[in-house]
C-alpha cells in the first residue's frame, strides 16, 4: 500500500501524452498543441474598413470644412473595388470590405450628407482614421500558438481565420467505462431481490463529459464471474486508451480484476492507496492501454475519480495536471476514524471573510446521496478525531 502522493508522482512520471495527430479544429478543444502554429497569411490579408461610411485619399480630405466630393461607387465586404480611387473622389465602403488602391482614410457614415451622387463631409479626419491595415490581426510568419498550449473554444475561431481546418494535438483518449458486480442492473430495468441500479456508470460518464471529453456509451455489467470480466478486459484494453471499471478490484472472493491484469500481462504501477474512501484502487497499463480499476461503492467512485483519472487525462493530453486547491475554514465539526488520509466532501461557500467548508452530512463511502450538492473535497491527515469547526484545511474543486 503506499500514499497517496506516492500515487500521483507515480502518474505523473509514468503516464505519457498520446501519439500527436491532427485533428478538426471543433474536436481540437481542450487538446494540447503539439507543435507550434504559424500565420501562414496575413489576417486580415487587406487593408480593411472597420466602418461603414467612404473610403477617401487623405489628401483630398485635409482641408476646411465642409467638402463636397463625387461618389466613385460602393464596395460591399467581399467585393473589391475593380478601379483605383479617382483624385477628389470617395467610395463609399461598409465593414470589412477592402479599401480601394489609392484610400487610405475612413470616414464614419455618421459625419456625411448625401446628396444624389455626391456627399458632403462635415469633419476633417485623421490620416488613416477607421482603417484596418493588412495583418493588423495576425502577421504571416507570427506563432500564434505555442506546442504546449491548451486550446480553449474561442481559439477555434482563431484557427479558422488562418484557414486552418484541423490542428496537430495530443489528441483526447478514447475511453470506456465499465461496471462490475452480478448485482449491477442497468436503469430502467427491473430490480430482483439483491439488485441496485448502476450508479457508477452514470457517475464515471458524467464526470468525463463535464470534464471535456466524449461520452464514453454505456457498457453493460459484467457479472462476477472470472472468464466474461477477462474476456471484455480483453477486448476493451485493445481498442481503448484508458478503461476505467467500478467494482472487483478489491480483497473478496470475487475481485477478479488483479488477477485478470497478472494473467494478461498488466503492469501493475500501484494497487491499494491509504486514503479512505477509495483504498483499492488499482492503474495497470496494457501495452498503449491505461487500466484505472475503482473500487465498487459510489462515494469512492467519485473521490478516485477526482483524485486520479484526472491526472491520468490530462497526462494523456500532454497537459501538466494543477488540481484548483485552496485552504478554507470548516464550518462545521465532523468525525473521522481511522488512520488513512481522509478525502471527505463539503459544499463550499465564500464570503468576505474567506471560504468555508460545510462537511457532507452521512458521508461514507457506500451512501451516494452524501454527494449531493458537494462543490468539492477536503483533503484531511488520518486519524481518529473530531475536526472541529475553525480548523483550516485544504480543499481540492470537483
Amino acid at each position: 500500500m503506499i500514499q497517496l502522493d506516492e500515487a500521483l508522482k507515480l502518474i505523473d512520471e509514468a503516464v505519457a501524452p498520446l501519439a500527436p495527430c491532427h485533428v478538426p479544429i471543433l474536436e481540437a478543444m481542450g487538446c494540447t498543441v503539439a507543435e507550434d502554429i504559424t500565420a501562414e497569411l496575413n489576417v486580415p490579408n487587406f487593408a480593411s474598413s472597420a466602418m461603414d461610411g467612404i473610403a477617401v485619399r487623405f489628401s483630398d480630405v485635409a482641408c476646411e470644412m465642409p467638402r463636397k466630393l463625387k461618389v466613385q461607387g460602393i464596395i460591399p465586404a467581399g467585393q473589391p473595388a475593380e478601379t483605383p480611387l479617382l483624385q477628389e473622389h470617395v467610395y463609399r465602403i461598409m465593414t470589412g470590405a477592402a479599401l480601394p488602391q489609392g484610400a487610405d482614410t475612413v470616414i464614419v457614415v455618421e459625419e456625411l450628407e448625401y446628396q444624389g451622387d455626391e456627399v458632403i463631409i462635415s469633419r476633417s479626419p485623421n490620416q488613416g482614421d477607421h482603417v484596418r491595415p493588412q495583418g493588423n490581426d495576425m502577421r504571416q510568419g507570427d506563432v500564434v500558438f505555442h506546442a504546449g498550449e491548451v486550446l480553449k473554444p474561442i481559439d477555434t475561431g482563431i484557427l479558422a481565420a488562418l484557414g486552418l481546418t484541423e490542428v496537430k494535438v495530443h489528441p483526447k483518449p478514447k475511453i470506456a467505462v465499465l461496471a462490475t458486480g452480478s448485482e449491477v442492473v442497468s436503469p430502467g430495468q427491473p430490480l430482483q431481490a439483491g439488485q441496485i441500479y448502476n450508479t457508477n456508470d452514470a457517475s464515471l460518464r458524467s464526470l468525463l463529459v463535464n470534464a471535456g471529453f466524449p461520452d464514453p456509451g454505456a457498457q453493460t455489467p459484467v457479472s462476477d464471474e472470472k472468464q466474461p470480466l477477462r474476456d471484455i478486459f480483453a477486448r476493451l484494453c485493445g481498442e481503448n486508451d484508458l478503461v476505467i471499471t467500478s467494482g472487483a478490484v478489491s480483497m473478496g472472493e470475487f475481485d477478479f480484476i488483479p488477477d485478470i491484469v497478472r494473467e494478461l500481462g498488466g503492469d501493475i504501477l500501484f494497487h491499494k492507496v491509504f486514503i479512505k474512501p477509495g483504498k483499492p484502487t488499482l492503474l495497470a497499463k496494457f501495452g498503449s492501454c491505461w487500466l484505472l480499476a475503482l473500487p465498487g461503492n459510489p462515494v469512492s467512485v467519485v473521490v478516485t475519480f477526482q483524485m486520479y483519472a484526472k491526472r491520468v487525462l490530462s497526462r494523456l493530453m500532454g497537459k501538466d495536471y494543477r488540481p484548483e486547491r485552496e485552504k478554507a475554514t470548516v464550518a462545521e465539526p465532523f468525525q473521522i476514524r481511522g488512520e488513512r488520509f481522509q478525502v471527505w466532501g463539503a459544499t463550499l461557500q465564500r464570503n468576505d471573510d474567506g471560504l468555508h467548508a460545510v462537511p457532507a452530512q452521512n458521508y461514507t463511502s457506500g451512501r451516494i446521496s452524501a454527494l449531493k450538492g458537494i462543490d468539492g473535497f477536503m483533503l484531511v491527515p488520518g486519524g481518529s478525531r473530531i475536526v472541529e469547526a475553525g480548523t483550516i484545511v485544504e480543499v481540492e474543486w470537483v
